[in-house]
């Protein structure tokens, strides 16, 4: 329940009231109602028609309980088969879509084999339907879908389904079966029925046409709030786009009005301070946590009224975050409440009573606060121990990196790091990326080995903390997450590489320049790296003809290889494909760093067609390639993609033998490559290296 006054019951029915609210918005969720609905009336009425069948087939209760026995083991059995064996294939193989007409088609011919025979072998086969088909395919279908929904209301999506939907089909399949005892024929309830599974149909044809939409929707309100849009909004030139948000924000999802909320907090903080506190009036307590620390420091006055308005309506938890909220505005009434929170027993409300004795400060209170504040780090429970990690603060810095908090804290995070819980670790990591330079000592290994974990934002974690570790330690780290999997880590490394620098477009410019740094990965996360912070056109152009020319040389590095290795061992078969998938890939970053030139549309159809299979696109692109203004861009990249044997019109770069080949290779900070190169040379003898090489 939001509010403590509120009983479960209104909290539930509230809660279905905002389930038949989505039903109005989501059209996906509409259908997909409509559907279950037919669909339950359809099975219970072709479960009345089968067992119609067998109780007039059989005359003796061992005969149909025998029956019954080998045909739930043998429908039951199959289901599982098809389970483990071929649903998640068809589904990988055709799509989601196609199997959602499986179940309503089969139920079709199930009603007609009815309509035509009423006897054994086509109640069999409406057996086979019910009991096998139906949890094969409609039931994890329609989970796919249900998951297509915002995730925090897809409890609400089933809610709708188990409360309302099934019962009324059941009603009505019910009510329909009792009337029909009384009719003389069979064939009007079966007739029903396949107009039932007709309508089940239809309606999954329509979910199928919403599918795509609905993720298009709920992906948009996520993710997709351009920065150019949030500028204009911030300079007040889009009127409309201030609406949107403010819709967004008053959003009955909870998730989206937070990120609403955020944007609107960093855009326009006074507009937020008006309209958060709107939207907190009717939000669960953890929303309503998280929108008090969105609006954190809080100056207005009738804000800090809300808040202590809003005080013990919730669980201690938002009384702790309210109370903090307050004392980090300095709220005077809330300095009378910093010595009885530093004596509650809940963990969470005594950090609290610290940090407000130490925000004031509280002179007569601060032994008291830090004493407390030791004795919760000292505890091995997480709800105890947590609430004082978060006082660790760049605010306080001057208190816990010296005695007596200096050894509790170095120790609690040192555990946490090395705790099983993700969690832990990424908290107590983002805590040493304030921690001064060489203040720590012995983390070295420990960061190195976590920028290895499976967790992205772990990784992403650890380039934050490179600042504590050795040279050649921070520099193993960082040039280690340029080429991380994850574009988030990358984005790390570049920008904590770039803040480093006096000039960082310079030396982002020197690292794709001069020594090539990086996998293509790498170098396109640095080249989004200069779009986004204002690099010159200029830049980009020299950037984007060193590119091509370093296209070339790699396309000279895969001839040389082809002509002198013939015919080809594995190990050359390996390197030429990863100098070919590397002479694709320079080729497109040679054209993305063109992308901001005022072309960014063109450039981007040009890019995807010479990426096509299509013969046809990809002749295309080449055509419109020839005709862009940068003229000697298009010269340099063009014969890449002649089929020629020498498709090179400038001189290429020559190697003297194949050892002088892997030699230039490895010179290259490009992983793969490198990899494939060594495992090239160690497949020679030195004879076969020393031997000239050329294209």
């Amino acid at each position: 329940p939001g509010r403590k006054a509120k009983s479960g019951l209104s909290q539930s029915l509230h809660h279905v009231g905002q389930g038949l609210r989505l039903m109005k918005t989501s059209k996906l969720l509409r259908l997909s109602s409509y559907s279950l609905f037919f669909m339950v009336i359809s099975v219970y009425v072709l479960a009345y028609s089968v067992n119609t069948v067998y109780t007039r087939h059989f005359t003796s209760e061992q005969e149909l309980s025998a029956f019954f026995g080998l045909l739930t083991a043998a429908t039951g059995t199959l289901a599982l088969l098809i389970q483990l064996l071929l649903t998640n294939r068809l589904i990988r193989d055709y799509g989601v879509k196609k199997l959602n007409y499986i179940f309503p088609l089969t139920s079709l011919v199930s009603y007609a084999g009815l309509l035509f025979s009423f006897m054994l072998p086509a109640a069999i086969f409406a057996s086979f339907n019910r009991e096998t088909l139906m949890p094969a395919f409609a039931k994890p279908v329609r989970n796919i879908f249900t998951a297509t929904l915002p995730n925090q209301v897809q409890g609400r999506a089933q809610a709708i389904s188990v409360i309302m939907v099934i019962p009324l089909g059941l009603i009505c399949a019910g009510l329909f079966l009792l009337l029909a005892q009384k009719l003389d024929t069979i064939h009007y309830f079966l007739f029903a029925g396949l107009l039932c599974s007709l309508a089940y149909l239809l309606c999954n044809a329509g979910m199928n046409r919403a599918y795509a939409r609905e993720i298009l929707l709920n992906l948009k309100k996520r993710l997709f709030i351009p920065d150019k849009q949030i500028h204009a909004f911030m300079d007040g030139k889009q009127p409309e786009l201030i609406r949107e948000i403010e819709q967004g924000l008053m959003s009955h999802e909870d998730d989206i009005s937070i990120v609403y909320a955020r944007v609107l907090s960093k855009s326009e903080p006074q507009l937020a301070a008006q309209l958060i506190p709107q939207r907190m009036s009717r939000a669960s307590n953890a929303v309503k946590d998280q929108m008090v620390k969105i609006l954190q420091p809080v100056e207005c006055d009738a804000i800090k009224n809300q808040l202590r308005s809003e005080l013990g309506r919730g669980d201690t938890h938002l009384d702790a975050t309210l109370m903090k909220a307050l004392f980090q505005s300095r709220d005077p009434a809330a300095r009378q409440q910093v010595a009885t929170l530093l004596n509650d027993e809940n963990p969470r409300l005594r950090a609290a009573g610290i940090y407000g004795a130490l925000r004031y400060p509280v002179p007569e209170l601060i032994e008291q606060a830090v004493a407390e504040w030791i004795h919760l780090l000292e505890k091995l429970e997480a709800d105890t121990f947590m609430p004082a990690v978060e006082l660790i603060v760049p605010e306080f810095s001057e208190l816990y990196q010296a005695p007596p908090l200096l050894e509790k804290v170095q120790s609690k995070l040192t555990a946490m790091l090395h705790h099983e819980e993700p969690r832990f670790i990424s908290i107590a990591l983002n805590i040493l990326a304030t921690w001064p330079a060489g203040s720590l000592t012995g983390m070295d290994q420990t960061i190195l080995s976590l920028a290895g974990n499976h967790n992205w934002i772990i990784r992403k974690a650890c380039v934050r903390t490179a600042h504590l570790l050795a040279d050649n330690a921070a520099h193993t780290l960082l040039f280690t997450a340029l080429e991380d999997p994850h574009p988030n880590v990358r984005l790390a490394a570049i920008e904590y590489l770039a803040a480093s620098q006096v000039n960082d477009i310079s030396y982002i410019q020197h690292l794709l320049i001069s020594t090539r740094s990086g996998s293509p990965k790498a170098q396109q996360t640095m080249l989004e790296y200069l779009m986004d912070n204002g690099c010159d056109s200029g830049t980009l152009h020299a950037i984007s003809l060193s590119l091509a020319n370093d296209a070339r040389s790699l396309k000279a590095a895969s001839l040389s290889l082809t002509n002198h290795a013939r015919p080809l061992t594995p190990a050359a078969s390996l390197l030429r494909h990863a100098l070919d998938e590397r002479v694709l890939e320079i080729t497109d970053l040679a054209l993305f760093a063109t992308q901001s030139s005022g072309q960014d549309e063109d450039m981007a159809v040009i890019r995807a067609g010479l990426r096509s299979q299509d013969k046809r696109q990809f002749a295309q692109a080449c055509e419109l390639l020839s005709m862009i203004n940068n003229q000697p861009l298009s010269q340099l990249i063009l014969p890449l993609f002649d089929d020629s044997p020498v498709p090179l019109k400038q001189e290429p770069p020559t190697f003297a033998s194949l050892n002088a080949l892997v030699d230039w290779i490895q010179q290259r900070a490009d992983p793969w490559l490198n990899e494939c190169a060594l495992y090239f040379s160690a497949t020679l003898d030195n004879s076969t290296l020393s031997k000239p090489c050329h294209v």
